[in-house]
């Protein structure tokens, strides 16, 4: 009880002054393609095949070939069209595009490779679904929320998510999830951090939630939108509600849905929740599907993907192997930036690899 005084009032103290802010979308994103369309990478002096899901940043050309219909979900939460024949750099399209908003720039490979990463995610409700990785053979699970190192409420249960039922959790605070398989064998434990936004934020979120379910777009663009919005501003930021936007793509695999991007960015969430074996299946899966449509810009996203897991793992080799392999896309793409993070990645990765 103390504690859950002690957390309320240095919650009262910071006010709202400090409250998170949540971007509409963050990046801007082709969300819908009917028809076909090429897209020349800024920096680049090539056309490719673009596909639902890529990113724009300022300086690409999107030219959608004639008949064909290319939505982009802007980075302000809007929906812009390209002109069908027409060659358009990404404000013609999104006319409040931000100038800041990245392609893929990850930040968390070399806080794998330094054991310094940390899952977490964010929360909008003080009773949320908590959800964790099956593990093979395991029929039941000890499921425990800490507040530092007390235990505050704990609970058996079959599936692999269950409602947190305990005392209403407060905001800005960072609890642990703590999963231990019930086995015989000395149990394997997942643990994430989770922090529950403050009111105002989670309300804001809500709202922008409940104006995509109102677009009239289709099931899979209405998903990519609430991804973006649960995400915010980079994907590679740890700190999204990184459940919700899971849900979301869930839904679409469910469903049959076998969009590349889809699978991707499934993998990527996973990755980020470290659930290893998870995203390993999803980034299969997306090199099976992207080589199928010839689509460079996915292969090369879930090589880099698989070399993350593997260096969460500790096998450098493997990373190194499957980071060579995506430059070598990159490379064909003409995307020097992407290539040069990676020779980055790899110059790191052998200092660490004769420690």
């Amino acid at each position: 009880m103390l504690l859950k005084l002690l957390i309320r009032s240095l919650i009262l103290a910071i006010g709202l002054t400090l409250l998170p802010t949540v971007a509409q979308a963050g990046k801007n994103r082709i969300v819908e393609l009917k028809g076909e369309a090429q897209i020349q990478l800024a920096g680049t002096t090539k056309f490719q095949p673009a596909s639902i899901g890529m990113t724009m940043v300022l300086g690409d050309i999107l030219l959608p070939n004639e008949g064909t219909v290319a939505i982009v979900n802007c980075s302000d939460g809007k929906l812009g069209r390209a002109q069908a024949g027409v060659r358009s750099g990404l404000k013609a399209i999104c006319p409040s595009a931000k100038s800041t908003d990245p392609r893929a720039g990850d930040n968390i490979f070399l806080d794998l490779l330094r054991g310094e990463f940390t899952y977490q995610t964010l929360l909008l409700s003080e009773n949320p679904l908590l959800t964790w990785p099956s593990v093979s053979g395991v029929e039941s699970y000890l499921v425990k929320v800490k507040a530092g190192e007390q235990v505050i409420w704990e609970e058996i249960e079959e599936g692999t998510s269950v409602e947190y039922k305990g005392e209403p959790l407060v905001p800005k605070f960072f609890y642990d999830l703590v999963v231990e398989a019930v086995t015989e064998d000395e149990p394997a434990v997942y643990q994430i951090k989770m922090r529950l936004v403050h009111s105002v934020t989670a309300e804001f979120v809500q709202k922008q939630v409940a104006a995509i379910e109102n677009e009239s777009v289709s099931e899979e663009v209405r998903a990519l939108m609430l991804v973006d919005l649960y995400l915010g501003e980079q994907e590679s930021v740890t700190s999204g509600f990184l459940w919700a936007a899971a849900r979301s793509l869930e839904n679409l695999v469910q469903a049959g849905n076998q969009t590349t991007v889809v699978h991707r960015l499934l993998g990527d969430i996973y990755l980020r929740l470290g659930w290893q074996q998870e995203a390993k299946k999803f980034y299969q899966r997306v090199i099976l599907l992207a080589e199928a449509e010839n689509n460079l810009s996915e292969i090369a996203a879930a090589q880099v993907g698989l070399a993350h897991l593997a260096v969460s793992e500790g096998n450098f080799s493997e990373a190194a192997g499957l980071l060579e392999k995506a430059q070598e896309v990159y490379e064909l793409m003409e995307n020097s930036q992407q290539f040069d993070l990676i020779q980055g990645w790899l110059v790191e990765l052998e200092k660490k690899s004769k420690k």
